[in-house]
């Protein structure tokens, strides 16, 4: 048994109407606490490089503009993931399939290189055999600059779909709407 002091009683009793205070701001009404994506390291350094809005305290504000900012109908995942009302399990769930996903697209875009350099000089060679000139390579070579353009855009599509689909769930349980639809 640990003696007190009547003084001591006081602080005890501001300590835990503090803590009370804290878990009032820091999770809802069931005691899940909110992922507070603004202290993630990640989100400072792609929205607050420079530092400016931690100086100033205002990088929950930088979140919350970056949710109302984002379109619901072509970033659906990121919408989720910004929303400040984003439960720390939730946050942990889409960052592990953002990774999983992160790491398919990053082998696809390997795929898509070696597919374009591999057949670039095949397709030179096999086109410069009926033309000639340097008009063949400036063909042959915008032709093959526009295959990997679109080669790497279809990949960007897949990842923002794949995330999509996995977010959509969790758009109905935040009741997140879009603030540029009419």
């Amino acid at each position: 048994i640990i003696m007190t002091e009547p003084g001591d009683q006081k602080t005890i009793a501001e300590a835990k109407l503090l803590a009370r205070e804290y878990a009032k701001h820091n999770s809802d009404d069931q005691g899940n606490l909110y992922a507070k994506i603004w202290e993630v390291p990640e989100f400072r350094e792609a929205f607050d490089y420079n530092m400016g809005y931690e100086k100033k305290n205002m990088l929950k504000y930088r979140a919350e503009a970056v949710f109302r900012h984002t379109r619901l109908s072509k970033q659906l995942f990121q919408k989720v993931y910004y929303n400040p009302n984003l439960l720390l399990d939730d946050e942990a769930n889409m960052r592990k399939h953002y990774v999983t996903e992160s790491g398919s697209h990053d082998l696809r875009s390997t795929f898509i290189n070696w597919l374009v350099v591999g057949t670039y000089f095949p397709a030179l060679y096999a086109a410069s055999t009926r033309f000639r000139g340097w008009g063949c390579f400036f063909a042959v070579t915008a032709g093959w600059y526009f295959l990997y353009t679109q080669g790497h855009q279809l990949n960007n599509n897949i990842l923002q779909k794949n995330l999509n689909s996995f977010a959509s769930p969790l758009v109905e349980k935040y009741g997140i709407i879009d603030h540029h639809d009419n």
